[in-house]
């Protein structure tokens, strides 16, 4: 019996390896750096797909939807999933013909998202250029070895064309290299991508349109309350609710909120860590300040901030413009509260929020949630696409 039950877990284990191996076959790369068009509608007039998240080179895309593309968008662009969860258009010719493993081998694992200096030598001087090694964005090293001091690794990578590699090496400290993957420099191919499935869910009675304001003492009458709602109203501590005879609720607002030239909504996002075995759920219940345009009534012109508190741990992250430019609507198409138009831009923005949130994964996906790039014919030629002076808390 008991061989018997070694020979069934085997072959559970063969399975799984077998769909592990069957899911990397399946995962592509960004052949080169873009921008990703949003799934969502926004809210609003806007007719077109908003530019929502800006993609480096060698990003790992998943579920790509190669049968079906959605043609409001245009035949030349597939759905797909982003390494940090984002679901988005993405132009067909940016998505790799083969997967992460056939273009790089399975040992290759190390994703360098952003130009980097790492050492010749073990023993380099970091001050001067002879001795080191310009790691150029989107290229892809292993690891092969450590070095004389136990505490720095040798990673090697290749150049040239596929019929003539020249092999690369460098030297870096791991304790680096786990610092540059917490600040998104550096993607480890070898962890679980995405790491967060992401439920969002949008209040359904607390929200206000532009200009309009809850006053503390004003209550509604509802045949239901949701979940959603009765977790926003206490997190934020927004009102107190009483239940009827007849099965009916009443919302007893505590606080004031909203104003002249201001919108408020409420979001929950329920985030289920993929690397834990069982799930482990992260919630985060956000409210999120939208700034009206001042000329066309009901319009959204972009986020003022967001406030996020963090049911497990309740703490409380605050979200605000990072030297965004503050009239780019007639640029973006869609409200924001970041606008990445380049690469320095994302990682500056991708390093800070992943100081805020202690977690580079999360960070990307909330980085996109309330980012809108302007469109490519604006992006590099318009002055007002761009930071003045990058600065962010």
């Amino acid at each position: 019996m008991d061989c018997l039950k070694k020979l069934v877990l085997v072959l559970l284990l063969c399975i799984l390896s077998g769909t592990v191996l069957a899911q990397e076959s399946l995962q592509k790369i960004a052949c080169r750096q873009n921008y990703g068009l949003g799934i969502e509608k926004e809210k609003g007039y806007y007719p077109y797909h908003p530019v929502t998240t800006f993609i480096p080179t060698t990003f790992l895309l998943f579920d790509i939807d190669f049968k079906e593309p959605d043609l409001k968008v245009n035949e030349a662009y597939l759905a797909a999933t982003t390494q940090d969860g984002v679901r988005f258009y993405m132009l067909e010719s940016a998505v790799s013909k083969f997967s992460f493993t056939q273009i790089f081998s399975q040992h290759h694992g190390i994703i360098f998202n952003s130009d980097f200096d790492v050492c010749l030598n073990p023993s380099c001087d970091i001050n001067n250029d002879d001795e080191l090694l310009r790691i150029r964005s989107g290229e892809v090293f292993k690891t092969v070895g450590i070095g004389p001091d136990g505490l720095t690794v040798r990673l090697a990578g290749d150049r040239g064309t596929k019929r003539n590699p020249s092999e690369i090496v460098g030297y870096i400290r791991q304790a680096k290299l786990d610092q540059l993957n917490k600040k998104a420099i550096v993607t480890y191919a070898s962890q679980t991508h995405p790491r967060y499935k992401v439920i969002k869910k949008i209040s359904s009675n607390l929200n206000t349109k532009c200009g309009e304001k809850i006053e503390s003492h004003h209550s509604m009458v509802l045949d239901t309350i949701t979940d959603t709602d009765r977790l926003i109203i206490d997190s934020f501590n927004l009102a107190n609710i009483k239940k009827f005879d007849d099965e009916t609720f009443q919302i007893q607002f505590e606080k004031s909120y909203g104003d002249e030239g201001k919108e408020i909504e409420y979001r929950v996002y329920e985030a289920f860590d993929r690397r834990e075995q069982p799930e482990r759920k992260e919630t985060y219940i956000a409210q999120t300040t939208y700034l009206c345009d001042e000329q066309v009534i009901g319009i959204r012109n972009r986020i003022e901030k967001v406030v996020m508190l963090m049911k497990e741990s309740s703490q409380t992250i605050v979200l605000e413009s990072c030297s965004t430019p503050k009239d780019l609507l007639k640029f973006t198409q869609a409200p924001y509260l970041f606008s990445i138009n380049n690469a320095t831009h994302y990682l500056q923005l991708m390093e800070n929020l992943s100081h805020k949130f202690q977690n580079r994964a999360i960070a990307g996906y909330f980085l996109a949630e309330f980012n809108r790039s302007c469109k490519g014919k604006y992006r590099k030629i318009k002055a007002e696409c761009q930071y003045k002076e990058y600065y962010c808390d």
